[in-house]
């Protein structure tokens, strides 16, 4: 155990260091990129508005905005990697919360039918938290689950009241996630979904929203059967101190890959 500790508190430093490192290219790497790619997205959306495009023109022009979305998105994903957080307390509804979360994956996916069904026990009722840092957590949980099942796959989201704290999982009925990978998942740029097809930010972004907003962050994941991500946050908001807090990761594995 005392090595265990020992090599996760080596693997702890080693992706502050990398994150301090990536801080430092982060601000010059949004503006070398974004800036450009916000005007070339702006021509795309007014070429998009005209009626009289060729269908195989605006399919290209669909396409192109789409892939430019996407950088977007893995510069915005780097930002927030890197950017200190402050969550805000503010009385939050967690049903619709949950919906919203929903509503924009599948809106990020909408070739992709998988049945994704939603549970709020009604005894939580409002939550002190940062909605914004909340939701993008439930996001990321989602869209992580949606790219580990296939088209007959299931996706549950479920909150409920333990304690003083609220419970909210995201479980999949993926092919489930390797033991050596379920020991790093939450480490930044690793990614079991293949070159090109991820940042190896997303969950890293979990783990450190979690701790900023004094909660915790698991996963359990079983071959076959899939995998279940809990998130664990105190009803009455984040303590004053908790923006430094490191967040506490569990990682159990029944032999589950990815």
């Amino acid at each position: 155990q005392l090595n265990r500790l020992l090599n996760d508190m080596r693997l702890d430093n080693a992706s502050k260091v990398r994150l301090a490192t990536l801080g430092q290219l982060a601000a010059q790497l949004a503006h070398e990129i974004g800036t450009p790619l916000s005007s070339v997205s702006g021509h795309i959306q007014l070429a998009l508005l005209q009626r009289d495009l060729p269908v195989a023109l605006r399919e290209r022009l669909d396409v192109s905005a789409r892939e430019i979305e996407r950088i977007s998105k893995i510069v915005r994903d780097y930002l927030d990697s890197t950017r200190p957080l402050e969550p805000e307390r503010q009385p939050t509804v967690r049903p619709k919360l949950l919906d919203e979360a929903v509503e924009l994956v599948q809106g990020m996916a909408p070739n992709k039918r998988v049945a994704v069904s939603s549970h709020v026990d009604p005894a939580i009722g409002e939550v002190v938290t940062d909605p914004g840092l909340l939701r993008q957590i439930v996001v990321n949980l989602i869209a992580n689950a949606l790219d580990a099942v296939d088209k007959n796959g299931r996706i549950e989201i479920a909150a409920s009241p333990i304690g003083d704290d609220v419970l909210i999982t995201v479980r999949d009925t993926g092919h489930g996630i390797p033991p050596d990978d379920l020991r790093r998942i939450f480490e930044p740029f690793y990614t079991t979904k293949g070159r090109g097809k991820g940042t190896g930010l997303g969950l890293a972004i979990c783990r450190q929203l979690t701790a900023a907003l004094g909660g915790t962050i698991s996963v359990e994941s079983v071959a076959g059967a899939g995998s279940t991500f809990a998130l664990r946050l105190p009803v009455q908001g984040p303590p004053p101190a908790s923006a430094g807090n490191t967040g506490e990761i569990r990682l159990r594995s029944a032999g589950g890959r990815a």
